[in-house]
């Protein structure tokens, strides 16, 4: 069960599987409008409610961020929509896998870790953490006042021991004054979307000095164990860089090659001339 609770303004937290809105809005009698967000949809989860306790079902499906949007309305009187935080949910990817990050919905369903705190908001968008580029419709980071230390973290991809597989990516860097500014990245996974869990390397630390999507990728990855394993993309870049995008990641299996069959229908003829 997913529960959440609130007072107004709005702060919700969720943490079950259902989920259970309680809150505090004073005297006044306020009816509650409130909204499941998810997959690039909104669902109307209630209207016009004014008791203290809603829950919402979830049907998991195909991994999704997932967020509740709540409007608080007296008569003609009503509030801006407030958000919940996001709890992502649903089913494991499978192999082969894909990520174009062809919507920011797709791009929600990581996860975004600012090891040293440095995000920057400002008149020309954010700095220092990866955000969906909507121009370019990839991942990107853009330089902050330190080093960079932040991780994008995929959601699930179900590996098998015994198999071997291919993991890659495309990243470039961005030009201007007719130079390209320097990025830097490496890529790790393991079985969880902390730093610390990011424990088997992927690609090694690697320099980008293109403008222009090169592909990297290690085609010998192997698991010790079944699971469900996230792919961490690490940016390193020094503040001498400017923007590293990162598109087409892929998880891909390295077919076993069959071994020929023995040769049959064999026949020793004998050469006529002895």
């Amino acid at each position: 069960m997913y529960s959440f609770y609130w007072s107004f303004p709005i702060n919700i937290s969720i943490t079950t599987l259902f989920v259970q809105f309680h809150y505090n809005v004073g005297s006044c009698l306020w009816f509650i409008i409130s909204y499941r967000i998810g997959n690039g949809e909104r669902k109307l989860i209630s209207e016009n409610y004014n008791d203290t306790y809603i829950e919402d079902q979830i049907t998991l499906g195909d991994y999704t961020n997932y967020k509740y949007g709540i409007i608080a309305k007296n008569g003609e009187q009503h509030s801006k929509m407030a958000f919940s935080n996001s709890e992502k949910l649903g089913s494991p990817f499978n192999v082969p896998y894909l990520e174009d990050f062809e919507s920011a919905d797709n791009f929600s369903i990581w996860t975004v870790v600012d090891v040293n705190n440095d995000r920057v908001e400002s008149e020309f968008g954010t700095r220092a953490a990866w955000i969906y580029d909507n121009r370019t419709k990839s991942a990107s980071y853009t330089f902050g006042p330190k080093l960079a230390d932040d991780w994008l973290i995929s959601p699930p991809i179900k590996l098998k021991t015994g198999k071997t597989y291919t993991i890659g990516l495309s990243a470039k860097g961005r030009s201007g004054q007719s130079k390209v500014y320097p990025e830097r990245f490496e890529m790790k996974m393991g079985k969880g979307t902390n730093v610390e869990n990011m424990t088997i390397n992927v690609l090694p630390e690697t320099n980008i000095n293109s403008a222009t999507y090169q592909k990297y990728e290690n085609n010998q990855i192997k698991v010790d164990t079944d699971g469900d394993y996230h792919l961490g993309i690490h940016a390193i870049s020094t503040t001498e860089g400017w923007t590293l995008y990162v598109d087409s990641i892929i998880v891909e299996q390295i077919p076993i090659a069959e071994a020929p069959d023995s040769v049959g229908n064999l026949k020793v003829i004998a050469d006529s001339t002895g």
